[in-house]
Protein backbone atom coordinates (compact mmCIF):
# COMPACT_ATOMS: atom_id res chain seq x y z
CA UNK A 1 0.00 0.00 0.00
CA UNK A 2 1.18 3.78 -1.10
CA UNK A 3 1.94 5.50 2.20
CA UNK A 4 -0.23 8.88 2.48
CA UNK A 5 1.76 11.90 2.21
CA UNK A 6 3.25 13.52 5.09
CA UNK A 7 1.35 16.91 3.79
CA UNK A 8 -2.18 15.21 5.26
CA UNK A 9 -0.78 13.71 8.59
CA UNK A 10 -2.07 16.83 10.09
CA UNK A 11 -5.72 15.72 9.08
CA UNK A 12 -5.45 13.34 11.78
CA UNK A 13 -6.62 16.16 14.19
CA UNK A 14 -9.78 16.62 12.19
CA UNK A 15 -12.82 14.54 12.39
CA UNK A 16 -12.58 10.56 10.92
CA UNK A 17 -15.32 9.92 7.90
CA UNK A 18 -18.64 9.05 9.29
CA UNK A 19 -18.46 5.51 10.46
CA UNK A 20 -21.37 2.65 10.70
CA UNK A 21 -20.28 2.68 14.47
CA UNK A 22 -22.09 3.54 18.12
CA UNK A 23 -21.62 7.39 18.26
CA UNK A 24 -21.96 7.59 22.22
CA UNK A 25 -18.80 9.27 23.35
CA UNK A 26 -16.00 7.91 25.23
CA UNK A 27 -13.03 8.83 27.18
CA UNK A 28 -9.28 9.34 25.11
CA UNK A 29 -7.39 6.99 25.59
CA UNK A 30 -3.67 6.24 24.64
CA UNK A 31 -2.56 3.23 22.77
CA UNK A 32 1.25 2.59 21.83
CA UNK A 33 2.26 -0.16 19.25
CA UNK A 34 4.18 -0.39 15.89
CA UNK A 35 3.27 1.52 12.82
CA UNK A 36 2.00 -0.49 10.61
CA UNK A 37 0.26 -0.84 7.21
CA UNK A 38 -2.48 -2.89 6.35
CA UNK A 39 -5.31 -3.79 4.48
CA UNK A 40 -7.50 -0.78 4.77
CA UNK A 41 -5.55 1.48 5.46
CA UNK A 42 -2.70 2.61 8.81
CA UNK A 43 -2.75 0.43 12.31
CA UNK A 44 -1.27 0.90 15.17
CA UNK A 45 -0.13 -2.86 16.40
CA UNK A 46 -0.22 -3.10 20.15
CA UNK A 47 1.96 -5.93 22.09
CA UNK A 48 -0.99 -7.94 22.66
CA UNK A 49 -1.53 -8.17 18.89
CA UNK A 50 -4.02 -5.83 18.45
CA UNK A 51 -4.27 -4.46 14.80
CA UNK A 52 -6.26 -0.84 15.76
CA UNK A 53 -7.11 1.31 12.63
CA UNK A 54 -6.26 5.00 12.65
CA UNK A 55 -9.32 6.24 9.81
CA UNK A 56 -8.40 8.73 7.32
CA UNK A 57 -5.06 7.41 7.39
CA UNK A 58 -4.33 5.24 4.51
CA UNK A 59 -0.57 4.56 5.16
CA UNK A 60 2.30 5.32 6.88
CA UNK A 61 5.05 7.56 6.11
CA UNK A 62 8.35 5.58 5.35
CA UNK A 63 10.39 6.83 8.06
CA UNK A 64 7.41 6.35 10.45
CA UNK A 65 6.26 3.16 9.19
CA UNK A 66 7.68 -0.26 11.83
CA UNK A 67 7.93 2.45 14.66
CA UNK A 68 6.65 2.95 18.00
CA UNK A 69 4.26 5.42 18.55
CA UNK A 70 1.81 6.66 20.81
CA UNK A 71 -1.93 7.83 19.57
CA UNK A 72 -4.55 9.55 21.65
CA UNK A 73 -8.28 9.69 20.52
CA UNK A 74 -11.82 7.96 20.89
CA UNK A 75 -11.22 3.77 20.78
CA UNK A 76 -14.32 2.14 19.24
CA UNK A 77 -15.73 -0.14 16.89
CA UNK A 78 -16.54 0.14 13.00
CA UNK A 79 -16.49 -1.93 9.98
CA UNK A 80 -13.64 -0.75 7.77
CA UNK A 81 -13.59 -3.87 5.47
CA UNK A 82 -15.80 -5.69 3.53
CA UNK A 83 -16.61 -9.55 4.53
CA UNK A 84 -15.42 -11.43 1.79
CA UNK A 85 -18.56 -13.39 -0.47
CA UNK A 86 -18.23 -16.56 -2.63
CA UNK A 87 -19.66 -16.05 -6.58
CA UNK A 88 -21.52 -18.55 -8.20
CA UNK A 89 -18.64 -19.83 -9.64
CA UNK A 90 -17.01 -20.56 -6.42
CA UNK A 91 -14.52 -17.33 -6.75
CA UNK A 92 -13.71 -15.56 -3.29
CA UNK A 93 -14.03 -11.94 -3.39
CA UNK A 94 -11.13 -9.84 -1.37
CA UNK A 95 -12.06 -9.20 2.65
CA UNK A 96 -12.10 -9.90 5.99
CA UNK A 97 -13.95 -13.72 6.78
CA UNK A 98 -17.74 -13.60 7.34
CA UNK A 99 -19.02 -13.49 10.64
CA UNK A 100 -15.16 -11.75 11.44
CA UNK A 101 -17.33 -8.61 13.12
CA UNK A 102 -15.99 -5.22 13.12
CA UNK A 103 -12.37 -3.60 13.56
CA UNK A 104 -10.72 -2.24 16.30
CA UNK A 105 -10.42 1.86 15.45
CA UNK A 106 -9.34 4.88 17.27
CA UNK A 107 -10.65 7.86 16.23
CA UNK A 108 -7.44 9.97 16.47
CA UNK A 109 -6.81 13.12 17.93
CA UNK A 110 -3.21 13.50 18.25
CA UNK A 111 -0.07 10.57 17.17
CA UNK A 112 3.55 10.86 17.32
CA UNK A 113 6.43 8.60 18.15
CA UNK A 114 7.06 7.02 21.28
CA UNK A 115 10.52 7.67 22.70
CA UNK A 116 13.23 5.84 21.61
CA UNK A 117 16.86 6.26 22.37
CA UNK A 118 17.65 5.40 18.65
CA UNK A 119 15.91 8.79 17.51
CA UNK A 120 18.66 10.29 19.39
CA UNK A 121 22.21 11.05 17.80
CA UNK A 122 25.15 10.40 19.66
CA UNK A 123 26.50 13.31 21.29
CA UNK A 124 27.37 16.24 20.32
CA UNK A 125 24.22 16.70 19.04
CA UNK A 126 21.84 19.93 18.61
CA UNK A 127 18.78 20.56 18.37
CA UNK A 128 16.65 24.67 17.64
CA UNK A 129 13.24 25.12 16.93
CA UNK A 130 11.90 28.54 15.82
CA UNK A 131 8.43 29.05 16.35
CA UNK A 132 5.78 30.91 14.17
CA UNK A 133 6.17 34.30 16.56
CA UNK A 134 10.04 33.92 16.56
CA UNK A 135 10.56 32.24 19.82
CA UNK A 136 13.21 30.14 19.90
CA UNK A 137 14.61 26.97 21.56
CA UNK A 138 17.65 25.24 22.07
CA UNK A 139 18.84 21.80 23.21
CA UNK A 140 22.09 20.26 23.03
CA UNK A 141 24.86 17.97 24.53
CA UNK A 142 28.47 18.69 23.47
CA UNK A 143 29.44 14.95 24.58
CA UNK A 144 28.51 11.84 25.87
CA UNK A 145 29.49 12.87 29.43
CA UNK A 146 28.48 16.30 29.26
CA UNK A 147 25.00 17.42 30.78
CA UNK A 148 22.15 18.16 27.77
CA UNK A 149 20.41 21.71 28.18
CA UNK A 150 17.33 23.27 26.95
CA UNK A 151 17.30 27.15 26.29
CA UNK A 152 14.14 29.54 25.79
CA UNK A 153 14.31 32.62 24.01
CA UNK A 154 11.79 33.97 23.71
CA UNK A 155 10.25 37.26 21.74
CA UNK A 156 9.77 40.04 24.51
CA UNK A 157 7.40 42.99 24.23
CA UNK A 158 10.12 45.67 23.77
CA UNK A 159 11.32 43.24 20.56
CA UNK A 160 8.10 42.45 19.38
CA UNK A 161 6.40 43.85 16.26
CA UNK A 162 3.70 45.53 18.25
CA UNK A 163 5.29 46.19 21.47
CA UNK A 164 2.79 44.18 23.50
CA UNK A 165 3.53 40.40 22.72
CA UNK A 166 6.24 38.33 25.77
CA UNK A 167 6.71 34.60 24.99
CA UNK A 168 7.30 34.52 28.47
CA UNK A 169 10.37 34.20 30.28
CA UNK A 170 14.42 32.99 29.12
CA UNK A 171 15.32 30.47 30.70
CA UNK A 172 18.15 27.56 30.63
CA UNK A 173 17.80 24.44 32.04
CA UNK A 174 19.03 20.52 32.52
CA UNK A 175 17.82 17.33 30.20
CA UNK A 176 17.79 14.42 31.72
CA UNK A 177 18.19 10.97 29.65
CA UNK A 178 14.08 10.75 29.77
CA UNK A 179 13.78 14.26 28.95
CA UNK A 180 16.23 14.06 25.82
CA UNK A 181 14.18 10.79 24.63
CA UNK A 182 11.13 12.80 24.50
CA UNK A 183 12.10 15.63 22.80
CA UNK A 184 13.94 13.85 20.36
CA UNK A 185 10.43 11.68 19.93
CA UNK A 186 9.02 14.78 19.31
CA UNK A 187 11.16 16.63 16.98
CA UNK A 188 11.68 13.49 14.73
CA UNK A 189 7.99 13.34 14.68
CA UNK A 190 7.76 16.59 13.16
CA UNK A 191 11.08 15.78 11.21
CA UNK A 192 9.22 13.23 8.97
CA UNK A 193 5.32 13.62 9.20
CA UNK A 194 5.00 17.50 9.51
CA UNK A 195 3.50 19.01 6.82
CA UNK A 196 6.52 21.50 4.57
CA UNK A 197 6.14 24.71 3.75
CA UNK A 198 7.75 26.51 0.41
CA UNK A 199 8.86 29.60 2.44
CA UNK A 200 9.04 31.15 5.82
CA UNK A 201 6.06 33.36 7.26
CA UNK A 202 3.99 34.08 9.40
CA UNK A 203 3.36 31.03 11.70
CA UNK A 204 5.75 28.61 10.18
CA UNK A 205 8.20 26.85 12.23
CA UNK A 206 12.38 25.94 11.17
CA UNK A 207 13.25 22.94 12.81
CA UNK A 208 16.66 22.22 12.27
CA UNK A 209 18.80 18.93 14.06
CA UNK A 210 22.97 18.45 13.90
CA UNK A 211 24.75 15.63 14.82
CA UNK A 212 27.56 13.61 13.92
CA UNK A 213 25.99 12.65 10.34
CA UNK A 214 25.62 16.12 9.45
CA UNK A 215 22.58 18.81 9.74
CA UNK A 216 18.88 18.76 8.41
CA UNK A 217 16.39 21.54 8.26
CA UNK A 218 12.62 20.82 8.08
CA UNK A 219 10.71 24.35 7.40
CA UNK A 220 6.88 23.00 8.42
CA UNK A 221 3.33 24.62 8.32
CA UNK A 222 1.73 24.35 11.97
CA UNK A 223 -0.10 21.64 13.19
CA UNK A 224 -0.74 18.71 15.65
CA UNK A 225 3.03 17.66 14.98
CA UNK A 226 4.39 21.15 15.88
CA UNK A 227 1.41 21.91 18.80
CA UNK A 228 3.02 18.74 20.22
CA UNK A 229 6.65 20.11 19.68
CA UNK A 230 5.61 23.55 21.52
CA UNK A 231 3.56 22.43 24.09
CA UNK A 232 6.67 20.18 25.51
CA UNK A 233 9.05 22.93 25.24
CA UNK A 234 6.74 25.16 27.08
CA UNK A 235 6.54 22.85 30.04
CA UNK A 236 9.64 21.67 29.91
Amino acid sequence: MSPLSPAWLPLLALAAPSLAADPSPEALVTVQGQARDANGGAVVLTAAGESIYLPGLEGWPPAIEGRTIRATGRRTQARLLPEAEVGPDGAISQGVAPGSGPQEVLQVSTWQLAPDPSLVPPAPWALRWVDGNGNVARAWQDSPDAVARLSWHPVRPETSSGGLYSGGEPRLDPLDAAGVSELWALARTVQWAAPRAETRMIGTGLLTLSGPAGEVQALVVPGPTTGALEVWLAGG
